[in-house]
């Protein structure tokens, strides 16, 4: 038997006497609407949002019967980004930022997808990357315009599977769609 979630409960609200299963997941399954997953007991939970939602470490989903699957961070393979000097490391931040890579500022370092183009440009701009494992939590990609990506990989569909119910990819009949060069917000191409 399925178990079935239709809210979020935002980390401060969950109580731990309610968590009846967790489901650990990657940053990127943690944007989610709709669809469906697997606990980390093996349970299917069908997910029944109504619209995307980001889901931190530490939230839960709220089951039909009141108990909550408490949502865990998973750790992910990471470059922690550090420079000798603050202005530095915001020089590291705009150029990361510029290319659309998700990052996570923290208070001295930034945390970014492991890849070795990105720990070159980092170097070659004077930064360290250190490759380490940890729970990812990039900061909201507020230039997505449309409130959604429009392909599979960047949805977390490897979580719930591209032919979850209400779940589609591309363009939408009532969608208006553009690209940055069209939109005014200073981005190119």
């Amino acid at each position: 038997m399925s178990l079935r979630a239709a809210h979020v409960v935002r980390r401060p609200a969950v109580r731990d006497e309610r968590v009846v299963e967790t489901v650990t997941l990657d940053h990127r399954a943690r944007v989610c609407g709709d669809g469906r997953i697997k606990t980390d007991g093996g349970r299917e939970l069908v997910l029944a949002l109504g619209r995307t939602v980001l889901l931190a470490d530490g939230d839960a989903l709220k089951l039909d019967d009141g108990g909550l699957v408490k949502v865990v961070a998973a750790p992910e393979r990471l470059f922690r980004v550090t420079a000798n000097a603050s202005a530095r490391l915001l020089r590291l931040a705009w150029q990361l930022g510029g290319r659309h890579v998700a990052v996570e500022v923290g208070e001295d370092a930034l945390f970014i997808p492991h890849d070795a183009a990105l720990a070159e440009l980092v170097r070659s701009q004077g930064g360290m990357a250190v490759a380490v494992e940890r729970p990812f939590a990039p900061e909201p990609a507020h230039h997505d315009h449309h409130g959604h990506d429009h392909d599979a990989q960047s949805c977390g569909c490897a979580s719930h599977g591209e032919d979850a119910p209400g779940h589609q990819h591309g363009r939408q009949p009532d969608h208006a769609h553009h690209h940055h060069g069209e939109c005014g917000c200073g981005h190119k191409g």
